[in-house]
């Protein structure tokens, strides 16, 4: 009895020491990627630290090369080609958005109670609206037309206006945020979540019409629609689901979800909307959206993602953190 007493103790001390091990090299383990085996993949390299610190906003130009980043007041540009900064400018406020225009000639930024817009060669401002402090822009884009369109939420509506104007252009009687609410790239839909009918609602802003309602239920936020308004995706328990808007059919993409934190994975659509991006605690998995097959699974010792962004290009991806300044960068082989 005793002899069985003293093994059965020395194998319970092996198998805690053996997960203690295992849980090391997993949590500190090293930060490189690698590709899952067995599948047809992309071939990602990375990933590669930039200097640049993004803690407020961080945005990629459309042909990939340039990066804009906020730190407080603090708007840098990064050339990756040239692999240094092009241009540090400092503002009288913290920047609080950014986003690049479809020609990446200019780039508009939300500073205080002001959206700027930036032309990229001379670096001057070359537009400027005031925002009225009570109204909250949480969401906006950058159109290809070059109009500027904003969600703003306040306690039981959402508008959506045409800052051009000051038109609305869309009003929801319910309480959203910017994780409930997503725009194609047009600027022409809007998708949002209904919480009292489990469902996802699309309006033309242009005819103010509805178009498409989608059943989900689940949804734990991450509504975000593609480019081209074909796909929406919404997040579920360790899963993101996505609705093809032609096939009429939903598809359900493991993400893994992060259990320190619990939150949901983050979610980004490829710009020609052939690729979905899911960053969650179990690193960076892209699927194939006609065929859904899984092309690159990034894994990292990474587990506090707070932006994923492809380049318009689709031959990087770029990943700002919560508690780290400093993005990363993978390069994709097409």
């Amino acid at each position: 009895m005793i002899k069985r007493s003293v093994q059965s103790r020395y194998t319970r001390l092996a198998g805690i020491g053996f997960g203690i091990l295992f849980f090391s090299i997993w949590f500190w383990g090293p930060a490189e990627s690698y590709l899952s085996k067995g599948t047809p993949a992309l071939k990602v390299n990375g990933p590669r630290t930039l200097p640049i610190r993004a803690t407020h906003a961080f945005t990629i130009s459309p042909d990939g090369r340039y990066f804009a980043s906020s730190d407080g007041r603090l708007l840098t540009i990064w050339d990756q080609e040239q692999r240094r900064a092009t241009a540090t400018i400092a503002l009288d406020h913290a920047i609080e958005w950014l986003q690049f225009s479809a020609s990446g000639r200019h780039l508009t930024l939300k500073t205080g109670d002001l959206f700027q817009t930036w032309d990229t060669h001379s670096w001057k401002v070359i537009d400027e609206k005031n925002v009225v402090p009570e109204q909250i822009l949480i969401e906006a884009l950058v159109t290809t037309k070059n109009r500027l369109i904003a969600a703003r939420f306040q306690k039981d509506l959402t508008d959506v206006i045409d800052l051009s104007n000051g038109k609305v252009l869309l009003s929801v009687n319910t309480q959203l945020n910017g994780n409930y609410f997503s725009f194609d790239s047009s600027g022409q839909l809007a998708a949002y979540f209904v919480r009292q009918n489990k469902q996802i609602e699309l309006h033309d802003l242009r005819s103010g019409e509805w178009v498409d309602t989608i059943d989900a239920d689940p949804c734990y936020g991450g509504v975000s629609m593609s480019p081209n308004g074909r796909y929406v995706a919404w997040n579920q328990r360790g899963r993101v689901a996505v609705w093809d808007r032609v096939k009429k059919e939903e598809t359900s993409f493991f993400a893994g979800q992060n259990i320190f934190t619990r939150e949901f994975p983050g979610i980004a659509f490829s710009s020609d909307s052939s690729m979905i991006a899911l960053a969650s605690g179990s690193g960076i998995k892209i699927y194939g959206l006609t065929d859904h097959q899984l092309l690159a699974d990034i894994v990292t010792n990474r587990i506090d993602f707070k932006s994923l962004d492809f380049s318009n290009d689709n031959t990087a991806i770029a990943v700002t953190y919560r508690t780290d300044p400093f993005p990363d960068l993978w390069e994709i082989a097409i």
